[in-house]
């Protein structure tokens, strides 16, 4: 039985929310390539306790161009209304 790699890579892009942001990153920054670093892991893995309800709050900060907008206000948003597109109002997420 084989496995197919594009089927693989969709159920990743699907259930991953770092895999997510880099086909987002990818698509406005074709030129540019994606390095998966820790910092981007520990985003995603917050992101993650607010989409569950985990965390209420969350502050992301570091430097200018390190994927803190890119991951948090583009492709979360993108992420969550994949999952559930009736969650049209995003601020209940936050309050």
């Amino acid at each position: 039985m084989s496995i197919d790699p594009r089927a693989t890579m969709n159920l990743l892009i699907k259930n991953d929310l770092l895999t997510f942001s880099q086909l987002c990153f990818q698509t406005l920054n074709p030129a540019t390539p994606f390095e998966r670093n820790p910092h981007l892991q520990a985003i995603a893995w917050h992101l993650h306790l607010v989409h569950i309800g985990k965390i209420r709050r969350l502050m992301i900060l570091g430097p200018p161009r390190s994927m803190k907008s890119l991951q948090s206000s583009v492709a979360f948003p993108a992420y969550i209304l994949g999952h559930d597109p009736s969650a049209r109002n995003m601020r209940k997420l936050w309050v």
